[in-house]
């Protein structure tokens, strides 16, 4: 019982890692912590270090990272871990990659959540890609992915992107523009702080 909080410890330190010098800093201490101490990762240790992939912008990273867990450290990943993957993709301009992704946890036989549902609509639309979004919107919510009153917020969401078809934003950018369609906080720490207007809707599924 004396290792739970050493590894909740561990994991504080790796997030602190992460931040400050990225991901790979992360997996050099994940390193030395795992032959000195014989920690065994787990599904939280596996995020952190995907998000820190996703802010560094190394989707190469991420997606070796998510499928070489089971193998490395027997952890397979969950809704969290392929939506930070779907995130990553989104940062670096790739819709085609993200939604393989997306595809890739269908097969895994993981249930996306509101969060997930959100990031792929989010990415579709980014990209002007409102037919696609739509249309997967209606995937969602006739498979039982997302509640109805996600759908709904969704569909406004997209609908906004329609209207502003002239304004070419960058992510970072879009991110002011629709802040208010998720309102509350979301208390989730493997998500960036500005994304958490999509990341509270997660717990009204």
């Amino acid at each position: 019982s004396n290792m739970l909080p050493r590894f909740d410890t561990m994991h504080k330190v790796l997030k602190f890692i992460v931040k400050k010098k990225g991901v790979h800093g992360g997996a050099q201490f994940l390193n030395i912590q795992i032959s000195k101490h014989n920690i065994k990762p787990d599904i939280k240790t596996i995020n952190i270090l995907l998000n820190g992939c996703s802010k560094d912008g190394q989707v190469g990273a991420a997606y070796s990272l998510l499928n070489g867990a089971i193998d490395t450290w027997n952890v397979m990943p969950d809704v969290v871990s392929y939506t930070i993957l779907i995130q990553c993709y989104c940062r670096m301009n790739d819709p085609v990659g993200a939604y393989s992704a997306f595809k890739q946890m269908l097969r895994n036989d993981i249930i996306p959540d509101n969060i997930a549902c959100a990031k792929m609509v989010q990415t579709f639309a980014e990209f002007g890609e409102e037919n696609a979004a739509s249309h997967f919107l209606f995937q969602a919510e006739s498979n039982g992915w997302i509640n109805h009153e996600t759908m709904i917020k969704l569909e406004d969401y997209v609908a906004s992107f329609d209207e502003v078809e002239d304004y070419v934003g960058s992510f970072d950018e879009m991110e002011e523009v629709d802040d208010g369609v998720f309102e509350e906080e979301h208390d989730d720490e493997y998500y960036d702080s500005d994304d958490n207007h999509l990341m509270n809707v997660r717990n009204n599924n």
